[in-house]
């Protein structure tokens, strides 16, 4: 019986192993069988009336894995191998695929781009060489003799950036200007000016745990940052800081900038795990990235909400529906990329007060499909997506409409009389004005989170001298609680952010004490909620920067 009983036992293990090796030795073969050839379009679903073509499998051993395009001024695609240079080709007619020696190389010297942008006649390149081969940074590439073979290359910034959490897209920015959107491993600028008033800390009252993977255990603030770049990358401006790892964005037919930021995947259940999210990228932003448990949630006043939180996911490259023909509800679309998970989303954006709602769908998904980049062309108002990265299988996809809904151009804008106040206030960001103080004064209690944060940060840029009074006496509490916090910020610095580059101002004891004595006067009973969470976020500013109170102050 004991002997039988072992059988029963051994048996099973040996049929569960043998079945594992099948599996196991299935995936290898099939892997193998696929392995020169990007997935089929049979493997892809889209909505109803859309059409993928698969238009060319990329050979990994001779042009690599692309994972950033652009259209140029001339009806073509620019593309990037990741570790490698970059690729030039005219889409081919509808049912037909490239051919590989339709693929021009571009001669440029250059490689390992991870944001492309066609600009005033010349291409700029993000670059950020994972393998250290090549200067990480800005640049911008040119025709040198008029034969349309792009040659000459002009790094117009080096920057120092570390793994996939670098330096990422370029976006056409206002007037004569870049966004340049970077991770929270980019090593952050000094720039000529800061939207963001440039007084962040980690800000945590209680210690927080480092990563127990270790990852980016010593990366502090201002992790991931979007800048404002000139288009002779000269002038550079800090735009929204806060990011934990942002590879692109898009801006919407009201102008308004909108990115997609990464989860911390090894957060996953834990209470300070923060989705893949859509943020309203406005002036002065700064969204709470911070290492380990450290991530602000939203409902500090110092950060500030999603418009849409997506899921766990890696997100890569976005773009508006703009110029696709479309049904009108894709046109106006936010079109985000799942690099892990496959998708391609469509976000459907929803103006409310001076920011946005919206919800989200899944419009393409793919198994495997991993997303790097996408383009509306506007010859043929048709999406380009690649898949590619990290050095695997690649290829170039496009996708149509032939259903029965229209596809005539249908761009929403929408008016707003808070947004119009929101951009009102946002014109002290970053600059120094005799009106600023008492303009945006008026609005630190407003109901909407927006325009609270956009005057909360132009009273920052002013003076100190200019206010400090103000803040502390101000018999509208719901007021002063936003002021007070703005105060504490300004005046004191988290050690922990200390550098001697950047050394702590000195604490004024008086100030200190005067500071706390303000705080002590609130009318709990008179502030709003939202008021409440502001009071209780100042003592803590005050406590991490200034200091220590003293006993009797305590016992209040």
């Amino acid at each position: 019986m004991a002997s039988n009983a072992g059988w029963r036992i051994f048996l099973p293990i040996v049929m569960r192993l043998f079945l594992a090796f099948l599996l196991c030795l299935g995936g290898l073969l099939k892997a193998q069988s696929v392995s020169d050839s990007a997935t089929p379009v049979r493997n892809i679903s889209a909505p109803a009336g859309f059409k993928v073509e698969l238009l060319y499998s990329v050979p990994k051993p001779q042009q690599g894995s692309w994972v950033a395009m652009c259209n140029d001024d001339k009806g073509r695609i620019i593309v990037s191998d990741q570790f490698g240079g970059l690729y030039r080709f005219t889409p081919p007619a509808p049912g037909k695929q490239l051919q590989q020696s339709e693929i021009e190389k571009v001669p440029a010297k250059i490689r390992a781009a991870n944001g492309l942008l066609w600009a005033k006649g010349a291409l700029y390149v993000a670059v950020n060489d994972y393998e250290r081969k090549f200067p990480s940074g800005l640049y911008r590439v040119t025709d040198s003799d008029g034969d349309d073979k792009l040659d000459k290359v002009v790094l117009l910034r080096e920057m120092f950036a570390r793994g996939d959490h670098g330096v990422h897209a370029i976006l056409p920015g206002p007037g004569n200007s870049l966004y340049l959107i970077t991770g929270n491993n980019t090593e952050p600028l000094k720039t000529q000016t800061s939207r963001v008033p440039l007084h962040w800390g980690e800000d945590h009252l209680l210690p927080r745990m480092p990563d127990g993977r270790g990852h980016n255990r010593t990366r502090l603030a201002p992790a991931g940052i979007i800048y404002k770049v000139s288009m002779d990358g000269k002038q550079w401006e800090v735009v929204s800081s806060g990011y934990r790892n942002i590879y692109d964005g898009g801006v919407n037919a009201d102008g308004e900038l909108f990115t997609y930021d990464a989860d911390m995947e090894y957060d996953f259940n834990t209470s300070w795990y923060r989705p893949t999210r859509i943020n309203h990228v406005t002036s002065g932003s700064m969204w709470g990235w911070r290492n380990g448990t450290g991530k602000r949630p939203e409902f500090y006043p110092d950060t500030l909400p999603a418009t849409v939180n997506i899921g766990p996911g890696s997100p890569t490259g976005t773009v508006f529906g703009y110029g696709a023909k479309f049904p009108a509800k894709y046109q106006n679309a936010f079109f985000i990329l799942d690099w892990s998970w496959g998708k391609i989303h469509a976000v459907h954006l929803k103006s409310q007060g001076s920011s946005y709602t919206g919800d989200s769908e899944t419009f393409i998904t793919g198994s495997p499909l991993p997303v790097t980049d996408v383009i509306i062309r506007p010859e043929d108002g048709a999406m380009y997506f690649t898949i590619g990265g990290r050095k695997v299988q690649s290829g170039v996809y496009r996708v149509t409409y032939s259903g029965e809904e229209s596809t005539t151009p249908a761009v929403k804008r929408t008016q707003s009389q808070d947004r119009n106040l929101r951009h009102k206030l946002e014109r002290f960001h970053g600059r120094q004005h005799k009106d600023a103080v008492n303009e945006s004064w008026t609005h630190l209690d407003h109901g909407g989170r927006f325009i609270r944060w956009a005057a909360m940060t132009a009273v920052m840029h002013q003076p100190v001298a200019q206010w400090q009074e103000r803040a502390l006496s101000e018999k509208n509490h719901n007021k002063r609680v936003v002021a007070l916090l703005a105060l504490c910020k300004v005046v004191g610095a988290d050690p922990k952010n200390v550098t001697p580059e950047e050394p702590a101002p000195k604490i004024d004891s008086a100030l200190k004490a005067s500071i706390f004595k303000s705080l002590g006067q609130v009318d709990w009973s008179k502030l709003t909620h939202s008021s409440k969470l502001t009071l209780v976020r100042a003592y803590q500013i005050a406590l991490i920067r200034l200091g220590e109170t003293n006993a009797s102050v305590k016992n209040r």
